[in-house]
């Protein structure tokens, strides 16, 4: 076979990029196959979820683009969706979509905080750490993983991720309620 120089990952975001497979993809894993997210309601989002991260005096930044996001509005409010695809087994695949989940939830954290100290909002004595108010909410990420190779036992990444005294049972139960409920 002749290289094309097309890149398999570029293959997969460009497919997943059409409102109906990206739909598709998320009724039936997410909702059982039942149709919650519709196509028309889907808009691209900004993959960069780069942020600069700050404790006391320690400083970072933090550098990192997610595959695929899109964000599906139900009625006034919306759910942010997202893909990331992988040719080969990654084992700290867990721990990087939660780097991916955390650093979106920060990012909408500090554009909330920032939209009370623009209008002057008073904030209460628990609400000034963290610049969110009693009433605010931050919208759900459901990431979803798709392995393109023989991947038999995805679930077992969890397992070689974490250890817990109850051994891969946990882990089963866990990705059975996951995906059952």
């Amino acid at each position: 076979m002749r290289n094309t120089g097309i890149k398999p990952d570029v293959i997969f975001k460009n497919f997943w990029r059409d409102n109906g497979h990206f739909a598709s993809l998320f009724n039936t894993v997410v909702f059982g196959g039942k149709t919650v997210i519709q196509p028309e309601t889907l808009k691209e989002l900004d993959t960069d979820v780069s942020n600069f991260i700050k404790f006391g005096k320690y400083e970072e930044s933090l550098t990192r683009t997610r595959d695929l996001v899109k964000k599906a509005a139900h009625g006034t409010d919306f759910v942010i969706l997202g893909i990331e695809n992988q040719r080969k087994i990654h084992y700290g695949m867990p721990l990087r979509v939660m780097i991916y989940d955390a650093l979106s939830y920060l990012k909408e954290c500090q554009e909330i905080a920032g939209e009370h100290k623009e209008s002057g909002a008073k904030a209460t004595a628990e609400e000034f750490l963290s610049g969110l108010h009693k009433g605010d909410r931050l919208h759900p990420i459901i990431t979803i993983v798709l392995y393109y190779a023989n991947v038999n036992h995805f679930f077992t990444l969890l397992g070689k991720m974490f250890f817990t005294p109850y051994g891969k049972e946990f882990f089963t139960s866990l990705s059975k309620q996951i995906f059952t409920s």
